[in-house]
């Protein structure tokens, strides 16, 4: 059998279903086009003979190629009616052919795939289901589970990554789960089923349970796809079902949003487009919505100076937060040094190595500071706070938010400063349990959200605000964090060209003693002598006899 090529710009499906790998760009049209050009060059052309030798005279996947290239030239040239939903219908049609024939062509050795390629249509078909599923395909849906659960049969060092994501994945989208209802969650393109990860750990420790159900693992329906054996077991008398009981809240849980019916009822065409508060929130009203657990403080803070070596005196703090709490929560700090000592970066990585899902907000510039705290829904542009959107993103009640260059946000009170507007939600103790939401009309208990902000100075932030978010000093990088901090800039060169290791290798002896120049200090001059190091071996490559 002929073997799937490698790509040069998009990261196997593997790497990027187990969240070791982004997609190509950033963007599914991107992905999927590097995908195409690498397993049928002559697709760029249109010339349809050649793709249908180039696809080894395969008729399916030759149309299927064609149409789909078609598809992302058309939504990155952003040409009228090219949109998401436009894609998601043309793409899903060019996916059905193989879903629909999928029994034949996967069972190897059969009669049905002579003369095909059995490994290339398994991959456009597993590729597709991935990005019909991050669009919002219904059928996509168990279709990805399935191929979620045949990488984890495959003895993959990314097993665990596999099972949990194809259970949360199935989480997400069971409507028969009342405290996770059917809200198509938010999808990253740096780790497109990192959600559904987040989710599955969330019910473990909610539920205080080693193992998913089974109505999630689907796993007495899995098929040993690779013999083409079908798991028959032997019929057994059904059960007498129990009397239904009221399911009882997870013990690791906060109800965020009470009771809506005090608002109108929306109209059918409301609840479709979700356009009126009600209607968007009603799904998580009165339901009890996963809290994230504690991690170990040890490994937290072997985690963050592994990477932030410099900056050890503030992980101790962030770590000693996490002693006897009753959940993954850290005190509001506001991190203060100067320009490009990694600040971000470290804020973002705190939070990671917390568990907490990210709520990004960038206030520099910030002319409208209370709009953190939402839009009356007297207004046709109503609109939620910011964390109680991260809430309805993430469907989990402990959360985490970047505060990114709060002493750069506007001074003015015509429309709100956000260092006032910040004050009661950094009160986890008393405001933030009950802060007044504009667009719903009523108070909600945001106490679960953390709070980071950054900033280069503490002029222009008000006294009140510093009162509760203390400053912390934060360390500028020394001489001697040099690896550390190459391998750091490195690593986020690759999530942004979505390359892995393989293509990117860690830097070498040389290539480091070419970095001794920066002396410490801003980590920016660094990173631009690490992306010279990185354009050099293209360059060389380039000049190697083929």
């Amino acid at each position: 059998m002929k073997k799937t090529p490698s790509l040069k710009g998009a990261s196997p499906l593997a790497l990027v279903l187990a969240g070791k790998a982004g997609l190509f760009r950033g963007t599914i049209a991107h992905d999927l086009l590097d995908r195409i050009n690498v397993l049928v060059p002559s697709v760029a052309t249109g010339d349809r003979p050649t793709v249908y030798r180039q696809s080894l005279g395969d008729p399916l996947l030759a149309e299927t190629y064609l149409s789909l290239r078609a598809i992302c030239k058309d939504w990155l040239a952003q040409r009228p009616g090219a949109g998401d939903e436009a894609m998601r219908d043309a793409m899903a049609h060019a996916w059905e052919p193989l879903r629909r024939t999928e029994p034949q062509w996967r069972f190897i050795g059969s009669e049905f795939t002579e003369g095909l390629d059995p490994e290339v249509r398994s991959l456009m078909h597993d590729t597709l289901a991935l990005y019909l599923h991050m669009l919002g395909h219904p059928e996509a849906t168990p279709a990805l589970v399935k191929v979620l659960w045949s990488c984890a049969r495959g003895r993959s060092p990314y097993a665990e990554a596999y099972v949990l994501r194809a259970a949360g994945v199935a989480l997400l989208d069971d409507g028969d789960d009342e405290d996770h209802p059917d809200v198509m969650p938010y999808w990253d393109p740096s780790d497109p089923l990192g959600i559904a990860e987040i989710h599955a750990r969330a019910y473990l420790n909610s539920t205080g349970t080693a193992a998913l159900p089974a109505r999630l693992t689907h796993a007495d329906e899995m098929e040993d796809d690779r013999a083409g054996i079908a798991r028959h077991q032997p019929a057994a008398p059904e059960p007498v079902k129990p009397a239904p009981t009221p399911e009882a809240a997870p013990a690791l849980s906060l109800r965020v949003f009470p009771s809506l019916r005090h608002l109108p009822m929306p109209s059918l065409m409301a609840r479709d487009r979700g356009d009126s508060p009600r209607a968007l929130c009603e799904a998580v009203a009165e339901k009890a919505l996963p809290l994230v657990a504690a991690p170990d403080p040890a490994t937290v803070a072997a985690t963050l100076n592994a990477a932030f070596p410099w900056a050890a005196e503030v992980t101790e703090q962030y770590a000693g937060d996490l002693v006897g709490a009753p959940y993954s929560m850290l005190r509001p700090r506001t991190l203060v040094g100067g320009m490009g000592g990694g600040k971000t970066a470290y804020a973002r990585a705190v939070l990671k190595a917390f568990g907490l899902p990210e709520i990004f907000y960038s206030a520099g510039g910030v002319m409208d500071g209370g709009n953190f705290a939402g839009a009356s829904r007297t207004w046709s542009t109503w609109r939620l706070s910011v964390p109680a959107q991260g809430v309805l993103r993430f469907l989990l009640a402990s959360l985490g938010c970047v505060i990114d260059e709060a002493d750069k946000a506007g001074p003015s009170r015509r429309w709100g400063r956000l260092d006032e507007t910040l004050l009661p939600f950094v009160e986890r103790g008393t405001t933030a349990k009950a802060i007044f939401d504009p667009a719903l009309e009523v108070p909600l208990d945001l106490s679960g959200i953390s709070y980071i902000l950054t900033a280069n100075t503490l002029d222009g932030m008000s006294g009140p605000l510093l009162d509760r978010v203390p400053p912390v000093a934060w360390p500028m990088p020394r001489r001697e964090d040099l690896p550390v901090a190459a391998a750091a800039i490195l690593d986020e060169l690759r999530r942004e060209r979505g390359l892995s290791e393989a293509w990117c290798p860690a830097l070498d002896g040389n290539e480091i003693d070419a970095l001794t120049a920066w002396r410490g200090g801003s980590l920016r001059p660094l990173r631009r002598m690490v992306e010279t190091v990185v354009a050099s071996r293209e360059a060389f490559a380039r000049l190697m006899p083929n």
